[in-house]
């Protein structure tokens, strides 16, 4: 039990780690909107989550309502569990080269 404890803490503190990282990089987005040739950034946990959910011993049949559980006779290794950020390599369809879409932007901050 206390394995399954420690091992959740963990995965939540991953969790919040890339939340954190996921606010840092909108808000240099945001606060470099008008910066020229500023490549906007974005941070994904989602699919590395997923690949350690398939790879890491989860199971969506353990739990009784659907819900994830470990299986405890498997080793874990959460170190690898990071947010990845990536730099938009995409056109702009500004003169200037900045690719920030505010829209985009302000967006992805009400949906986390």
């Amino acid at each position: 039990m206390l394995e399954r404890l420690t091992l959740n803490t963990s995965i939540l503190e991953k969790g919040l780690d890339a939340v954190w990282t996921k606010n840092e990089v909108l808000a240099a987005n945001i606060s470099n909107a008008d910066t020229p040739g500023y490549k906007s950034k974005t941070v994904d946990f989602e699919s590395v989550f997923s690949q350690v959910l398939q790879t890491g011993g989860f199971s969506a049949s353990d739990g009784p309502d659907g819900s994830f559980r470990p299986a405890l006779n498997r080793t874990f290794d959460l170190t690898d569990l990071k947010a990845t950020i990536s730099e938009n390599q995409s056109t702009s369809l500004k003169l200037d080269g900045n690719t920030v879409d505010l829209d985009r932007e302000m967006t992805s901050t009400a949906f986390f």
